[in-house]
């Protein structure tokens, strides 16, 4: 069976941690070309390196970047890396032209950590393909980067490059290619963003510029969002699925859009 990229830059990635590390403190995180783990509180990348998603360090094998301490998680999009340490700020690697206002430009590469202003106390991060999104611990979520799609969920498609509140009363997000959602307190499932194969979710293939409320779900428990299509589960543990299907990856035993 033919390996692909990412599970085999992956696999190298794990093998070059520390031996003693217990599976619970992993929390590896895959990228569109890169891939991510958590080694006592440093972070450890492999793949593609060009944007400055790994740092500065050029070599191919799996590298520990440098300037980063005391992280507890870590996300990554298709050419950046996201990390959340534990005093609640947000540090950010990569292409940075995804946090320009005006008109997209050449990527502008961001070799050493820069702290993302106006975030604080923040205790989940999702990344999507070039958008972002960041959860305190009083609910609310944050949004920023690309916006061609409406992904950041502020009303409009310009690009956001200084985080906006978005929704509030939240307990978990994600960040699929262009589009964004999470679950609320109440067990509600709210998405927005692109839509063009159903993976809002919403009954119709109609892109949304604000969170738009899911119908039908009050026991949502997580939610995933992949590149074109969503998963949620729900608190008895059965799993829904919206969006692209055409590899079956909605695991209803077809290939169309449901």
């Amino acid at each position: 069976m033919k390996t692909s990229r990412k599970t085999s830059g992956l696999a190298a990635l794990l093998a070059g941690i520390s031996p003693v590390l217990s599976a619970g403190d992993l929390r590896p995180a895959a990228g569109g070309y890169h891939a991510l783990v958590i080694d006592g509180g440093t972070v450890l990348g492999i793949g593609e390196r060009s944007f400055g998603q790994l740092g500065s360090v050029q070599a191919g094998a799996p590298s520990r970047i440098p300037g980063l301490g005391g992280v507890t998680q870590v996300a990554a999009g298709r050419f950046s890396t996201i990390v959340l340490k534990s005093d609640g700020t947000v540090w950010f690697l990569g292409d940075f032209t995804v946090q320009h206002v005006t008109a997209h430009g050449t990527p502008n590469a961001v070799t050493v950590p820069s702290q993302v202003a106006g975030l604080s106390d923040i205790e989940a991060i999702a990344a999507g393909a070039r958008h972002f999104l960041a959860l305190d611990s009083q609910g609310n979520v944050f949004a920023w980067g690309y916006n061609s799609n409406g992904q950041i969920g502020s009303g409009h498609t310009r690009d956001v490059g200084t985080p906006e509140l978005v929704l509030t009363n939240t307990r978990m997000v994600s960040a699929g290619d262009g589009f964004s959602a999470a679950v609320r307190l109440n067990g509600e499932v709210w998405s927005w963003g692109c839509n063009s194969h159903g993976q809002l979710g919403l009954g119709d293939t109609t892109g949304r510029q604000a969170p738009t409320k899911i119908a039908g779900i009050t026991d949502a428990a997580a939610c995933a969002a992949g590149g074109r299509h969503l998963l949620v589960m729900r608190s008895g543990g059965t799993v829904l699925a919206c969006g692209a299907n055409d590899f079956g990856q909605l695991g209803n035993g077809g290939t169309g859009i449901s």
